[in-house]
């Protein structure tokens, strides 16, 4: 078992995971994870950001609160580099500084910068637990889906906090649900109570593994692992993402706070999603089970795993 306390192992074992994604290693024709499905984000997740199902985040932060240009942008744990590329084609940012633990991802973002005309762009390799960013220099930092994966939370916001200018934004679309995919009780029956109610032609398993999907063809509940196998799996998954909204909390002003699920929907939806279609049945479903969800939620039963934050420093 690899412990995520050492660095030097665990930052390979990291490397190699978030490579593979970048390079479509593990791309399949059904999507497995809830946002990965275009559907499942028009329906379950736009709504209860922007309220129009066809706007996303990224465009709804251009058009209700970062209406102007910035000049200078930072991302986070870029991967292959569509974050920027898109919020530069929004007219969020004109320049970007990409990193990420990944010499294989920074790779696949420069190529395709290049190849899609973003030469201001630069990328660099490192692993941001470590990261050292010049004070005052960047008028947007964006994170999506890469701060749960960092230990040393308080360094790199302290690090993003003294690296914005006057003014300036973060931005974190993150999972902030239970460290090391530890889901409550609760959590459980009820997205296991919901996998049954669904017919077969929905929960036909689709998991990116093939032997895993042929062996186990159908989803019966939701599961839980162990912290070690998730651990196992990429040291740093979800390593402290339940401390992420206090943390940003006690460094910056929230501007905006939006709480979009996934506490449900996740659970259902992992490895089943791709079996959805735009059919009227399934689009009743899929909404149904985001009303479910949105209600827990809003009664205190539930907490979101999935919120988009919105602030400036203090």
């Amino acid at each position: 078992m690899i412990d995520p306390m050492k660095s030097s192992e665990a930052s390979a074992v990291t490397a190699k995971y978030w490579g593979d994604a970048a390079r479509g290693k593990r791309a399949k024709k059904y999507p497995v994870h809830w946002l990965g499905s275009p559907l499942a984000v028009r329906l379950c997740v736009n709504p209860r950001i922007s309220g129009v199902p066809e706007t996303g985040w990224m465009k709804w932060l251009k058009q209700a609160v970062i209406r102007k240009t910035l000049e200078s942008g930072f991302v986070l744990g870029c991967g292959g580099g569509q974050l920027e590329r898109n919020a530069a084609r929004l007219g969020l940012c004109r320049q970007f500084h990409g990193v990420d633990i990944s010499a294989d991802a920074i790779a696949v973002a420069r190529a395709l910068a290049e190849r899609e005309g973003f030469r201001q762009f630069r990328y660099e390799s490192l692993d941001a637990n470590q990261i050292s960013l010049p004070k005052s220099s960047y008028d947007l930092i964006l994170v999506d889906m890469s701060l749960h994966h960092i230990i040393k939370l308080e360094h790199v916001l302290d690090t993003f906090r003294e690296a914005l200018l006057p003014e300036g934004w973060l931005v974190l679309n993150e999972f902030v649900g239970p460290d090391r995919f530890q889901w409550t009780d609760l959590q459980l029956a009820l997205a296991t109570k919901t996998i049954r109610s669904l017919p077969f032609r929905l929960r036909r398993n689709r998991d990116v593994v093939w032997w895993k999907s042929c062996a186990k063809p159908w989803v019966w509940k939701a599961k839980r692992w162990t912290p070690e196998r998730v651990a196992q799996m990429d040291p740093s998954e979800s390593v402290r993402s339940s401390e992420i909204p206090r943390l940003v909390r006690e460094r910056f002003v929230i501007r905006e706070f939006k709480e979009y699920g996934g506490t449900l929907l996740g659970l259902i939806l992992n490895n089943i999603v791709g079996n959805f279609t735009d059919s009227a049945e399934d689009v009743k479903r899929l909404v149904e089970m985001a009303a479910l969800e949105a209600h827990l939620i809003q009664s205190g039963k539930l907490r979101s795993n999935y919120v988009l934050i919105v602030a400036q420093g203090q």
